[in-house]
């Protein structure tokens, strides 16, 4: 009798996890269940895109890094294997994130600086993660977001992604019509765009959902 007992509340308990990613979030000590980027959260950790900073914590104002944006797209797109090491001085070749620093290089999503470096724990600004997002999604085109407010901050090299992240609400604005190019991103926003770019904007409502958008 106990064990169906155990088995039965176990069974509820993954039938409750998997109809309600917000609940399922809620693991994260730090992820109110009627958050913004709750179901996001949920979706990042539900296909392995993003781990928490901590077995209880998923630190969604902490900054996004360049290699953490590169390193989900990487599992995004099925941890692809890499036919050499990154030649960047500064991403040693046993680190985390040097085979998605390659992968992103080689696929010509994010490059590094021009100086043997990459950068990979440098904040990922908004207009450079628009970029990489926008590249990852096959560089599609996107009716002018029209102007923002900051819109002269906004580097030319970006201006195509920024009009789609925002036309196709990958991102969403700052302080009203700001579009804020330069500001880091957060561990939070980064879990939105993501879904939103790889669901195509579809709200994630369970773990049974897939990875709706793959790299050409």
């Amino acid at each position: 009798m106990k064990g169906r007992v155990f088995t039965a509340v176990i069974t509820l308990c993954l039938l409750f996890g998997m109809m309600f990613p917000k609940a399922a979030a809620a693991a994260f000590s730090d992820v109110p269940a009627d958050s913004w980027y709750t179901a996001a959260v949920s979706y990042v950790r539900d296909n392995g895109l993003m781990n928490g900073t901590s077995d209880t914590a998923f630190s969604p104002d902490g900054t996004m890094t360049r290699a953490m944006l590169v390193t989900a797209l990487h599992r995004a797109a099925g941890t692809p294997s890499v036919p050499m090491q990154p030649s960047y001085t500064d991403v040693p070749a046993a680190a985390w994130y040097s085979d998605a620093a390659a992968w992103a290089a080689l696929e010509g999503l994010a490059g590094g600086y021009g100086d043997g470096r990459f950068g990979p724990d440098d904040p990922v600004s908004r207009e450079q993660a628009a970029v990489i997002l926008w590249r990852y999604a096959g560089r599609p085109q996107a009716q002018s977001a029209g102007e923002f407010t900051d819109e002269s901050a906004i580097a030319s090299w970006a201006a195509d992604a920024v009009d789609w992240a925002w036309s196709s609400g990958v991102f969403s604005g700052r302080n009203g019509d700001d579009f804020s190019p330069q500001a880091g991103v957060t561990r939070a926003e980064a879990a939105a765009a993501l879904c939103r770019c790889l669901t195509g904007g579809q709200e994630y409502s369970g773990a049974s959902s897939s990875r709706e958008v793959r790299h050409p």
